[in-house]
């Protein structure tokens, strides 16, 4: 592992925790979608 590509790979821990909440967020979006589809079906 170089320094470049280390730097590269790097990732603070602000961007990490973004990245989470993001991904948190399309979780329960798809989830309240999957909830929506499913309750149209009924």
């Amino acid at each position: 592992m170089t320094e470049v590509r280390a730097r590269r790979f790097f990732e603070p821990m602000t961007e990490i925790r973004k990245k989470q909440k993001i991904a948190a967020r399309k979780k329960m979006l798809k989830r309240l979608y999957m909830l929506r589809r499913y309750e149209s079906k009924l």
